[in-house]
């Protein structure tokens, strides 16, 4: 008995003397508790989870701002330079400025957006913004005073630091409207990337060619759209009228005949044979009724070229668009004019002539079949019966329907291409899947020496939705947010849900 009461007291004791513990102490010795738990660890965790999340979203928002990353979210890419404009502005030498004469409550987005990525491409490109207000006689200083009375706000000059060449672009020539009286609907479009890489093409190269287009013979006149297209290739056109003129003019690089409508005079057809025997230039479009002008065919053939009857039909469906056998989708030779072209686009060729070198051609000559058919095609002679089927009369291929003939003669070069078919039809230059505005352009900057070019196309500005950018640290921001941020949020509610659970049991 004695002993189960001195174990009683001693019980009594070791109570009281907790119950004697300091209040202070107890209180630590509880938090110290509460930090071992398991809800303590899981808050801790997600705590410093959202610290670095934060951490890692502020570093890299920084380093944008540093990098200066521009993405462009419109529909189309209305702010992205074409990969052709970027190669180019990229290899110019010369210290080059893009004068931009804005008011900073006044600015085009799609002006000043293109210029800024044409600044980010050229490591020689600068771009400057002057207030037309602020500094009214700044442009006379560049372009002269009969040129700065025309500027408009938003307008760009472009200046060639190296050897002071200028050139204006106008606002309305980078931002055209067009209205379809149709609807009374207006429509906008975007030129500003061709426009001012034109205007670098012309200020970096001083000794421009000069194209002079014949008419006298019912030419088909140059479109807006091909004349946009040639002189955007920094080539002048002039018109040359083959009824008035007895030469070609002494400063022509290369004489355009394109698709006359009747035939030459024997003295014209002497006229292109002199401006040839100097060393001329000539760009020929024909359509199948040249087939029965004599006088053209005779200096054709004088050329060692030879123009078949009718219109060419394919056999093999590899070569000819969609369900049209008359529609060539011909193959490419591998020249100086194609080879930009070769593999990468198709050219479409509708109703085109055949072309055949002539045996008895002079050994002078050397002629390039740039634009040929299959072995199975054959021209259709019958025009009015415009069937599928081959008929006896129909004269079998191949044949070319694009030629480059070449004569050297006592030290002397002539250079003539022959196309025959509606190759520079707007809708046709107009169709990116194809080749023939490359061609095009191609042809005429082989035959003036020309280094090959670009054509930047324009923009439909209806058509982009969404029209807006994120750019530097905003497009960082924004990428953090949902490939850093968001998931390690998820992780962390995650993971206090699991702890919420676990308490739970």
């Amino acid at each position: 008995m004695s002993e189960n009461m001195n174990e009683n007291v001693n019980e009594t004791t070791v109570d009281m003397q907790a119950t004697d513990m300091p209040q202070e102490e107890v209180k630590k010795s509880g938090l110290k508790a509460s930090f071992q738990t398991l809800n303590f660890r899981g808050g801790i965790y997600a705590i410093a989870v959202s610290a670095i999340a934060i951490i890692l979203v502020i570093a890299i928002n920084l380093i944008a701002g540093k990098l200066n990353i521009n993405v462009d979210l419109t529909a189309t890419g209305l702010y992205t330079l074409d990969e052709d404009t970027v190669e180019y502005v990229s290899s110019i030498e010369d210290e080059i400025k893009l004068y931009y004469f804005v008011q900073s409550d006044n600015d085009y987005p799609e002006i000043d957006k293109v210029l800024e990525n044409f600044e980010k491409a050229g490591k020689n490109i600068k771009l400057v913004e002057v207030d037309p207000i602020l500094h009214p006689n700044y442009a006379a200083g560049l372009v002269g005073e009969e040129a700065a009375a025309t500027l408009q706000f938003n307008s760009v000059i472009v200046v060639n630091e190296a050897n002071q060449r200028s050139k204006l672009v106008l606002c309305t020539e980078m931002i055209t409207s067009t209205i379809d009286y149709n609807t009374y609907t207006e429509t906008y479009t975007s030129d500003v990337e061709g426009q001012i890489a034109s205007a670098m093409m012309y200020v970096t190269n001083e000794d421009l060619p000069v194209m002079y287009v014949m008419s006298g013979h019912g030419e088909i006149a140059l479109t807006d759209t091909q004349k946009s297209l040639i002189t955007k290739n920094n080539v002048d056109l002039v018109d040359f009228d083959a009824l008035t003129e007895n030469s070609v003019p002494e400063d022509c690089d290369i004489l355009m005949i394109n698709y006359p409508s009747y035939d030459f005079t024997a003295e014209q057809v002497e006229v292109v044979k002199n401006y040839m025997a100097n060393g001329g230039k000539v760009l020929m479009s024909l359509d199948y009724m040249a087939a029965n002008f004599p006088n053209l065919n005779a200096l054709l053939n004088y050329y060692g070229v030879e123009m078949v009857q009718g219109i060419v039909y394919e056999t093999d469906s590899n070569h000819y668009a969609q369900t049209l056998p008359y529609c060539l989708i011909p193959m490419m030779a591998d020249h100086a004019i194609t080879s930009e072209i070769q593999g990468v686009k198709r050219l479409f060729v509708p109703q085109a002539t055949g072309l055949r070198m002539m045996d008895s051609k002079r050994s002078t000559i050397t002629a390039t079949e740039l634009l040929k058919t299959t072995n199975g095609a054959y021209s259709k002679v019958d025009l009015y019966s415009m069937g599928e089927t081959k008929a006896e009369e129909d004269i079998d291929g191949p044949f070319a329907v694009g030629l480059c003939v070449e004569e050297v003669y006592h030290g002397v070069q002539s250079q003539l291409l022959i196309y025959t078919s509606y190759l520079w039809d707007d809708m046709i230059l107009s169709e990116r899947s194809y080749g023939n505005r490359e061609l095009l352009l191609n042809s005429i900057n082989y035959l003036a020496q020309m280094q090959s070019t670009f054509y930047a196309p324009t923009q439909n500005l209806s058509q982009q939705v969404p029209s807006w950018t994120l750019t530097g640290a905003d497009f960082v921001l924004h990428t953090a947010v949902k490939a850093v941020l968001l998931p390690l949020l998820c992780l962390v509610l995650g993971g206090v849900i699991v702890i919420l659970r676990r308490r739970a049991k």
